[in-house]
């Protein structure tokens, strides 16, 4: 197998004298990852197996990582051997001499993304992916916080996962990054800046792990209850808000080509940065998002900001949505006249929605949207794609 290339499955063998824990594991990781295939066996059936098959190869050679829960056992095992440790204060990742260990406790993705990094460490071999070409790059943008940019990105993300079938990735470009409210593991997980690290070419990011290489994405993805993916946030000041047109272009155009995605939901919020701005044209579509009674001044000097740096045709991308609009008592929708319309009109728009905050509520770490906010959310959805 050629450097730089992985098979399509790894084979992942669990070893440990407690049966009920290795059921569990193994039930976890494959329902959580379709290329890991797991066996699991107690210590002795493992060391007698490898007896067995002595002088007929390698039996290591079976399975790409073997997790291992007891004490270390002879080198004669290989050097793909994870040790599973019963205290996290146990861990370690000893990269120079091949030795890992890392908490048996941990999640399934935790465990998942450790396997990955391991196992490109150990073999050399990075992520390959056939292109898929018609993935979608959905952007979201306001023109300043607090209209809600962040939930109707969201919102759409699910929308496209729980009931179109798809396989969404969410990315953030808010200075201060809000994955964690929503997405689990994003303080185990590595972070998007070591992503674009590796991706980039930067030095010195993995001891071991080649730059400019497509890295394993199960060591930086985190996900929500509806299955969107979204990196691990960096501590402090968002790095994709930073990248020059070239970096961020390079970065999009990885996540469209690697054949994961059907959709990526950009949250440019209202950065118009030269990589905000580099979004907004590979962008397929861009919803822009307004609270109602915002002034008209601030949403002209952000559209005036767009076309002189992006260009007239972002502009006829554009779907505008009017946030927070409260209905007066006994008025209906139908019945009332949008004091956005010659603005609508400006900006090319192919729709203009509204939708009510009243059945907008959030539970737990989870933004749930149901009532006649999901239903304008279904409808822009659709237009967005």
């Amino acid at each position: 197998m050629r450097k730089g290339y992985i098979m399509e499955n790894l084979k992942l063998a669990i070893v440990s004298e407690d049966l009920a824990y290795n059921r569990a594991l193994a039930m976890s990781i494959a329902s959580s990852c379709r290329n890991l295939s797991v066996d699991t066996f107690s210590s002795k059936a493992f060391v007698k197996a490898w007896s067995e098959y002595e002088g007929k190869g390698t039996y290591y050679d079976r399975y790409d990582v073997i997790l291992w829960a007891g004490d270390e056992i002879s080198d004669s095992y290989g050097d793909n051997i994870v040790y599973l440790a019963d205290k996290a204060s146990l861990t370690n990742k000893d990269y120079a001499n091949n030795r890992f260990c890392i908490y048996r406790y941990s999640t399934a993705h935790t465990i998942i993304a450790a396997i990955f990094d391991i196992y490109s460490h150990l073999t050399g071999r990075n992520a390959f992916f056939m292109k898929k070409s018609n993935t979608r790059l959905l952007g979201f943008a306001s023109s300043r916080g607090g209209s809600g940019c962040t939930t109707v990105a969201m919102a759409v993300g699910q929308e496209l996962c729980r009931f179109h079938g798809k396989k969404v990735m969410y990315l953030t470009m808010e200075d201060v990054e809000s994955t964690e409210c929503f997405a689990a593991g994003g303080t185990v997980a590595k972070s998007v800046g070591e992503f674009l690290y590796r991706l980039l070419g930067r030095e010195g990011i993995a001891p071991g792990c080649e730059a400019g290489k497509i890295p394993f994405l199960e060591s930086y993805v985190v996900s929500s209850v509806f299955g969107i993916e979204a990196f691990a946030p960096t501590r402090g000041k968002n790095p994709l808000r930073e990248l020059k047109a070239d970096d961020m272009q390079k970065f999009l155009a990885t996540l469209m080509d690697c054949g994961r995605y059907d959709a990526i939901v950009l949250d440019l919020s209202s950065c118009l940065t030269e990589a905000g701005i580099a979004a907004m044209r590979l962008a397929d579509k861009i919803c822009f998002t307004a609270k109602a009674g915002d002034l008209r001044y601030r949403e002209d000097n952000y559209f005036s900001q767009v076309i002189c740096c992006g260009g007239e045709e972002t502009m006829g991308k554009m779907i505008k949505v009017e946030n927070m609009y409260i209905l007066p008592e006994g008025q209906e929708m139908n019945d009332v006249k949008s004091p956005y319309n010659e603005t609508v009109e400006m900006i090319s728009t192919k729709a203009y929605l509204r939708r009510f905050t009243r059945n907008h509520r959030v539970n737990g770490d989870d933004i749930m949207l149901e009532g006649g906010f999901g239903e304008d959310i279904a409808r822009l959805t659709a237009l967005m794609i």
